[in-house]
């Protein structure tokens, strides 16, 4: 069965900072090179909610994607 992730609104900038702090965080604790691999998978794979937030700043509102786009910072 496949994880449903909540969309990120990527101009929900306390959101985006709690998933990169969460993010920032497993890289440091992770113990190995495989660990650190799992944590790239997950944070920035294809489903990973930063990645998905990044791809939805195309249809934001014009004004709102300079801001969107410095909040998530993926890519």
């Amino acid at each position: 069965m496949a994880d449903t992730v909540p969309e990120l609104n990527p101009l929900d900038t306390d959101a985006v900072t709690a998933l990169v702090d969460e993010a920032l965080a497993a890289i440091a604790a992770a113990p190995t090179l495989a660990g650190l691999s799992q944590v790239r998978a997950r944070v920035l794979g294809d489903n990973a909610p930063l990645v998905r937030a990044n791809r939805a700043i195309g249809s934001l509102d014009p004004k709102d994607r300079g801001a969107a786009g410095r909040a998530v910072g993926v890519g």
